[in-house]
């Protein structure tokens, strides 16, 4: 037995690691038809995805998260879905019913035998009865779960040509059923044996929904809701629900309409008054609604739009916005606690509370504009970027935005700031200019308020800024531009590297040590605030637009598509550990949760994966230790030498010493003695220093130092 053991070991070891890849985390991207939820916590959706291949999805936390189930067979959607107990559940497909008796995790698949006709709906009674009806009015019926059915031959006079909405049938038991279809109703009161065509006369029938066997409710398409409480057999006229396309009633007095256009609309009154409760932001028509209990509800849309209910429809949330029409994704910022968001075109901004592994729809916040930047201070104070350059802010991480305080961006119209940079709530830099104008950098010291110009001017637009202090920055652009200042924005100075590539992104360890990211997958790197560049290979192509550093060693780049690449000695060269297979299309932003795992913002959908190299091997652990702040001196201040205390097997081969303006004072290969080294900084003007010291490794350490 041991034996076996060490050989199961053994094979698990050599057996290849599977490769990480991007996977989509949000919107789930699929059209939905159907929803059917078992309890407040487990439920189904069904539908399609934009490849026609059939889609369902099952959520054991009310909506939060969302797992896509594997069905067999080539069908191109789920039409319907019932469950009848906790784990025995029902798909219709357009082309098979499959049934699953463990909670969606397997799928047996059968014939129904429609012959012609195209499954719409399909519902149980009982654990073993159940009905289907087909778009054009023809109902099956099982009574053995599902394996086999047998056709209603319900007396109406569609023909196979129903020209408005699919029939609809809404069964009360086992026994009571009632039928819409084309300008028809019907009725039967023996399963399905016989029908009674009732004698509501009025436009083509939308829908019908019967709460008990006497009291139901049948929505037209031009004459309104009507209601009956004798089974059928009189109507009366409700004075609300002229445009409902689906009506749902909790009780004889609670009940709710959807119309197109998103709209929801509440009434407690027995239909005598409805109040709109609800409208998206988003367009689309609904599909499906259902209630496991009287206070939590779900309904999707046809466009996979789900909202949820948790008080009998008072309020609604939508956690899947829509497929189609989604607007473009701008920003996404994420906290250190895990709250996090994203903006964009679309009306309202999308919430996580959990680093980005959840997300919601957030319709109330920022619901009049749309937003193309998104820029942070610290965890709490930060802004949004709006429509012609408005500025809102923030105190609380996102939580709220002040609408109005009269701030505006530096420059005329949204796509004309390039970039901020918030070095405090008050304190804020922008790049921009019109079109066909110079660069122009600008400030702002009372939050937005107002705005000072730098007297320079570039005839390179300049994209992206970066303050490692608040003194000095840098800001990178087209055709390799980089420009610096030492004195707090005051001036500006070109410091280009030798590339004539567009630079996107710059990022600052320190004053003098930083990087800079472009098109072509060029990268280039200085150790001494821009005096000298080195051009460095990446492996990468396109457009660079992810610069992130963990520690002066372990960074990370990434382009447009999902390309990732990672440098263990401080950008001197890379390692690329993606696949051209696992490419998605249109990033726009990056968040490096942690050294194991990477957000992406696309235009339309947000993207996860794991922080592993082509073989699927975790990096974290091959990182270099990010050992700033254990390298010790004495005395601080200083005013003729310092001694350096090296932490135990740290070997330094390079020195530097930086004022505060980012200029390199002092670069040298230090002698050592022991553990310890002098420097003697007598020379040195009095001021803030900062200390660089750099291993064989390429391990760095940094420290400050004030000199008297």
């Amino acid at each position: 037995m041991k034996k076996l053991y060490l050989l199961g070991l053994l094979l698990s070891l050599l057996a290849p690691r599977a490769h990480a890849q991007w996977q989509r985390i949000y919107p789930l991207g699929l059209y939905a038809n159907d929803v059917f939820f078992v309890s407040d916590q487990t439920g189904y959706v069904g539908g399609s995805f934009a490849n026609s291949r059939a889609a369902l999805f099952r959520t054991t936390d009310s909506g939060r998260t969302w797992q896509a189930l594997t069905l067999p067979g080539n069908a191109s959607r789920v039409q319907s879905v019932c469950f009848t107990a906790a784990d025995t559940g029902y798909a219709l497909t357009d082309v098979a019913l499959l049934k699953t008796t463990n909670g969606g995790q397997s799928w047996q698949a059968s014939s129904v035998g429609l012959g012609a006709g195209y499954a719409h709906r399909l519902r149980f009674t009982s654990a073993r009865i159940g009905y289907l009806n087909t778009f054009d009015g023809v109902v099956y019926k099982t009574t053995d779960a599902g394996a086999s059915w047998r056709n209603l031959n319900v007396p109406h006079n569609s023909g196979g040509t129903v020209q408005g909405d699919p029939s609809t049938l809404s069964m009360v038991n086992n026994q009571v059923g009632y039928l819409a279809v084309d300008f028809s109703l019907y009725k039967t009161t023996d399963g399905g044996g016989s029908w009674q065509r009732l004698g509501l006369q009025t436009s083509r029938f939308r829908t019908v929904h019967f709460r008990t066997a006497l009291e139901g409710y049948a929505v037209t398409s031009f004459n309104g809701t009507y209601q009956t409480q004798d089974g059928g057999l009189s109507w009366t006229r409700l004075p609300v629900g002229n445009s409902a396309t689906l009506v749902y009633f909790l009780s004889a007095q609670r009940g709710l309409f959807f119309s197109n256009y998103s709209y929801i609309n509440l009434t407690q009154d027995g239909g005598q008054t409805s109040p709109q409760v609800y409208q998206s932001g988003y367009t689309f028509s609904w599909t499906g609604v259902h209630f496991p209990t009287p206070a939590f509800g779900c309904a999707v849309g046809n466009d996979g739009a789900i909202v949820l209910t948790r008080d009998g429809g008072q309020s609604w949330q939508m956690v899947n916005p829509a497929s189609t029409n989604l607007r473009d994704n701008y920003a996404l910022h994420v906290r250190p606690n895990g709250e996090g968001l994203v903006v964009g075109e679309a009306a309202g901004l999308l919430r996580t509370t959990d680093a980005g592994r959840t997300w919601s729809v957030d319709e109330q916040t920022l619901r009049q504009t749309s937003e193309y930047g998104l820029y942070f201070a610290g965890a709490d104070t930060g802004m949004v970027q709006t429509v012609n350059n408005g500025l809102y802010f923030t105190y609380d991480g996102g939580r709220t935005f002040d609408m109005n305080n009269g701030r505006s961006g530096a420059f005329i119209g949204h796509q004309s700031s390039s970039d901020y940079a918030l070095v405090s709530g008050r304190v804020i830099y922008s790049t921009g200019g019109s079109v066909g104008s110079p660069a122009r950098i600008a400030k702002s010291t009372n939050g937005g308020r107002t705005w000072t110009y730098a007297p320079t001017t570039f005839q390179n637009r300049l994209a992206s800024l970066s303050f490692p202090t608040p003194a000095v920055g840098y800001a990178c652009g087209l055709v390799g531009k980089v420009v610096k200042t030492t004195d707090a924005g005051a001036s500006w100075q070109e410091v280009d590297p030798p590339v004539n590539n567009d630079l996107l992104k710059v990022r600052f360890r320190s004053p003098a040590f930083g990087l800079a990211v472009g098109t072509f997958g060029g990268i280039v790197r200085t150790v001494d605030g821009g005096a000298n560049w080195t051009v460095v290979p990446s492996g990468l192509t396109g457009n660079l637009i992810a610069l992130h550093f963990f520690s002066d060693s372990l960074v990370y780049v990434g382009n447009e598509v999902g390309d990732l690449a990672r440098s263990s000695n401080g950008g001197r060269s890379w390692r690329v550990i993606t696949t051209a297979a696992e490419r998605v299309t249109d990033l726009r932003q990056y968040h490096f949760r942690d050294v194991n795992s990477v957000l992406a913002l696309g235009r339309t959908a947000l993207y996860q994966r794991d922080l592993t190299d082509r073989s699927g091997a975790p990096l974290a652990a091959a990182a270099p230790a990010a050992r700033t702040g254990s390298l010790r001196l004495y005395p601080n201040p200083v005013r003729q030498a310092l001694t350096l205390a090296y932490p135990p097997g740290f070997v330094p081969t390079s020195l530097w010493v930086y004022d505060a303006q980012g200029r390199c004072r002092r670069r040298l290969a230090p002698a050592r003695a022991a553990d310890r080294q002098q420097l003697d900084v007598a020379t040195l003007p009095a001021g803030m220093y900062l200390l660089r010291v750099e291993d064989a490794r390429h391990t760095i350490l940094t420290t400050r130092f004030i000199k008297e």
